[in-house]
């Protein structure tokens, strides 16, 4: 079951560098909402164990506007005597650039509750974190961060903001990500296209990309694959883990409000 509890986060998991991300037009806007159903192989099943959302949101900023990006993850009702499992992060970011700017925590994994705070200084290359859990555990520091970092959740949608059309077929592209209250490097690995089908939207021709950890973290290196759709929403439809005790996925379940 942590296996299927870490990919609820792979599908955010999309070294520093000194060049800037060249992203395209921007795929997503506020109202879009997605669901997912998260999946593991159990004695040769794929069995639903929970459930994702994803929602945009425009926040009124003082100074420039804001979009509050909303994740929930949380185990069926069916598992909750097994391993019940609440996460919701919420992340306001610069639509303009896609990087976060505060990113709030609430989650309850087997009755341990957490409650952080992450608040992005990307001019001072830090973020400031407030972490504390009901088993008395916390974490209140700065953590120094690179030029292209990024939290859980706002990583999804830079992901889906990333100009595959015109990428070589094994072309990477190195990020970091604020996460488990430590900063981690990441390449996202552009593996062609592939037709795959999706709920709601048929045979669709989809970006793939691989997800490359630079250490040992979760799994090993090329073991996580995401499709994306091939078009100007670049939706993520199927996320792929593969363990040696089996395979885990995201599946997209439902979606409204895409903007193209």
């Amino acid at each position: 079951m942590n296996k299927i509890l870490t990919l609820l986060f792979l599908i955010s998991s999309l070294s520093a560098f000194s060049q800037s991300i060249t992203l395209s037009n921007p795929a997503f806007e506020p109202n879009e909402k997605l669901s997912y159903i998260a999946k593991y192989n159990m004695k040769g099943l794929m069995t639903e164990l929970a459930g994702i959302d994803m929602e945009v949101t425009n926040i009124t900023g003082k100074k420039r506007p804001v979009y509050r990006l909303k994740f929930t993850a949380n185990t069926l009702s069916s598992w909750d005597d097994y391993v019940k499992v609440r996460h919701a992060y919420q992340t306001y970011i610069d639509p303009a650039t896609i990087k976060p700017l505060i990113m709030a925590q609430d989650s309850d994994v087997k009755g341990v509750t957490t409650k952080g705070k992450y608040i992005f200084k990307h001019k001072s290359g830090v973020v400031k974190m407030a972490i504390s859990k009901s088993n008395g555990s916390g974490v209140t520091r700065d953590l120094n961060i690179k030029k292209n970092t990024y939290d859980v959740v706002s990583m999804i949608y830079l992901s889906r903001s990333l100009n595959y059309a015109n990428m070589k077929i094994g072309q990477k592209t190195p990020l970091s990500v604020a996460f488990l209250e430590r900063l981690i490097d990441f390449n996202i690995k552009y593996l062609g296209k592939e037709t795959i089908n999706v709920k709601g939207m048929g045979n669709k021709q989809c970006y793939k990309i691989g997800i490359v950890l630079n250490q040992k973290f979760i799994v090993e290196p090329n073991a996580t694959h995401i499709w994306l759709t091939a078009d100007a929403n670049k939706v993520p439809v199927l996320i792929q883990t593969i363990y040696k005790e089996g395979k885990a996925q995201v599946e997209l379940s439902k979606f409204e409000g895409l903007k193209n």
